[in-house]
């Protein structure tokens, strides 16, 4: 059933959540920018809406402490199959490059020039890199802040995207802000898994996301990374 509640109250209901919690999702994925949109648009082309499930977290629900924590690793979970989904739907039209870790760092100095020179003007470069890449790029902090990073191109720079996907093979995307960001709503909804003695949360969005890599022609680059 659904509630317009933004608590799971029961075992096996399923929520549809709003406010803070959307836009927690939003927090923890890398492509997503928040939108002040309350709604799926009408007359969404199917072949742009993707539905993506986090993975199910294991909950004692007489714990309110641990229902907390439940519901905040479910949203975590769900930014990363955000992410995921997103990186799905350009590697299928944009042939990632195999890197070998050792050389990130130069990949990303490159990449983050030639999407530069191609993209318009007034574009943000965003470079969207698996979390655990971090250690092999060779980022800096943006401006002395803590948890904001930026790859330093020298008369440019990217601002870095952190992914949570946990998938194997890592990737890193730099792109053009406007050609790969995902804008728009996420319709997100909680759903209790009863399994007897056992529950879990799993946290799950529908979206619309269409790349438009027509926008600026060359101006996203893909690398694998086996870690």
């Amino acid at each position: 059933m659904e509630s317009d509640a933004n608590v799971l109250s029961r075992r096996g209901e399923t929520v549809t959540l709003g406010g803070e919690h959307v836009g927690d999702v939003h927090r923890h994925s890398a492509f997503s920018t928040w939108d002040d949109a309350d709604h799926l648009p009408d007359g969404v082309d199917p072949a742009t809406q993707v539905h993506v499930s986090g993975e199910p977290v294991p909950v004692h629900r007489d714990d309110l402490d641990d229902l907390a924590r439940a519901e905040g690793e479910a949203l975590v979970s769900l930014g990363g199959a955000v992410d995921h989904a997103c990186l799905e739907r350009l590697t299928a039209q944009v042939a990632a490059e195999p890197v070998a870790p050792g050389r990130l760092a130069e990949w990303l100095v490159e990449a983050t020039v030639t999407v530069n020179d191609a993209a318009a003007p007034t574009c943000t470069v965003n470079a969207y890199l698996d979390t655990e890449l971090r250690r092999y790029a060779g980022v800096t902090t943006q401006n002395g802040l803590s948890r904001r990073w930026l790859v330093d191109a020298g008369w440019c720079e990217a601002d870095v995207q952190l992914m949570s996907r946990r998938q194997r093979p890592c990737h890193v995307v730099v792109a053009d802000e406007h050609l790969a960001g995902l804008r728009g709503y996420l319709q997100v909804s909680m759903t209790s898994l009863d399994f007897g003695r056992e529950e879990f949360l799993s946290a799950s969005a529908v979206f619309g996301y269409s790349p438009r890599l027509g926008l600026h022609p060359g101006a996203l680059r893909i690398a694998r990374v086996e870690i």
